[in-house]
């Protein structure tokens, strides 16, 4: 007996949610509905059009706060929806059999942020919000103010990085371009020009939207690298050390600054101030996790007229906890 094999290229949906944007703060719970199935969703065979198989096999949402709510749903065949009821922002991952072999596709829900139309991308899941996260990250906020620093290596573990949030074309949504400096330190951050002209656009036709950078030392942390000076005792101005263990020309220990707390109001240094208003683009700036709040820093409508706002990516009450920003998936 011999027969032919055919195979037929299928992939799962991308799963979809119903609602997308949900207020957890204002409710106790929400029913969303997930859906997903296979692409194609029919094939022919024998002169008969037949459903194209796909087995899901687990529906595990988990919340923004490391809650685990675990498999939502049964899985099998045609098993293509799940309508758990939630109670915080979170992500739902769906794994599926289909085509011979298993595949992944997630989805969040998450708390709107009134006041910002990149933060509220859907048509990216959330995807600014989201690497917004991964900048202070990359900046190790939880890695000592010592560890790698030294005359050699300025930068060490813990510096501020950042990027450009772009607004693409045709309706597109957000993306974000991560930029890593390599002069920067704990208190600062070089963005060059040429990071957010046209020629740097993700794609033809994208917009700059909004510069950023972080602050991933809390208030109190010491802080090495800070520009300026500070005046001792004998009224001798000198700037602040650097590194552990830099010294004076003298070879007096140079003194040590401290962070100070991140200001709702001022978000900014006025150094970072002037660049918002020479660029004419806003500034996210990504507060370190105790911090809690991503802040804007909004282009002055008039001259020396400087306003921000906070955005809360987590911590707070426990309502405000219930909307904690989603984190990337990680398999």
């Amino acid at each position: 007996m011999t027969f032919t094999v055919r195979p037929i290229p299928v992939v799962m949906k991308q799963v979809k949610a119903n609602p997308r944007v949900v207020n957890f703060s204002a409710v106790q719970w929400q029913e969303v509905t997930f859906t997903t199935g296979p692409d194609p969703a029919t094939y022919m065979i024998g002169g008969a059009l037949r459903t194209m198989p796909l087995i899901t096999t687990s529906w595990i949402y988990t919340a923004a706060d490391g809650t685990l709510d675990g498999n939502m749903c049964n899985g099998g065949f045609p098993i293509l929806s799940c309508r758990p009821n939630l109670h915080k922002s979170g992500r739902m991952v769906v794994k599926a059999f289909t085509g011979g072999w298993e595949q992944v596709s997630t989805i969040t829900v998450q708390c709107p942020t009134p006041g910002d139309l990149a933060l509220n991308d859907t048509i990216n899941d959330f995807s600014v919000r989201q690497e917004l996260l991964n900048v202070l990250m990359r900046s190790y906020p939880d890695s000592s103010p010592e560890a790698g620093r030294s005359e050699s290596n300025p930068q060490g573990w813990r510096h501020e990085t950042g990027g450009v949030v772009w607004q693409l074309p045709n309706g597109g949504g957000y993306q974000f371009v991560p930029y890593e400096d390599p002069t920067s330190n704990q208190s600062t951050y070089h963005l060059p020009d040429s990071q957010w002209g046209a020629s740097a656009a993700p794609v033809p036709g994208a917009i700059p939207y909004a510069t950023v950078h972080d602050h991933p030392s809390n208030a109190n942390d010491v802080l090495y690298g800070l520009q300026g000076l500070t005046r001792l005792p004998d009224s001798t101005d000198v700037p602040y050390s650097r590194w552990p263990g830099d010294t004076l020309p003298d070879g007096n220990p140079r003194p040590v600054n401290h962070a100070g707390p991140d200001d709702p109001l001022r978000a900014g240094s006025d150094f970072d101030w002037r660049l918002v208003e020479r660029r004419r683009l806003p500034e996210f700036v990504v507060g370190t996790d105790s911090v809690g709040f991503v802040f804007r820093m909004n282009v002055p409508a008039q001259p020396g007229v400087r306003t921000s706002v906070a955005f809360r990516k987590n911590g707070g009450t426990t309502n405000e906890r219930k909307c904690a920003w989603v984190r990337k998936y990680q398999p």
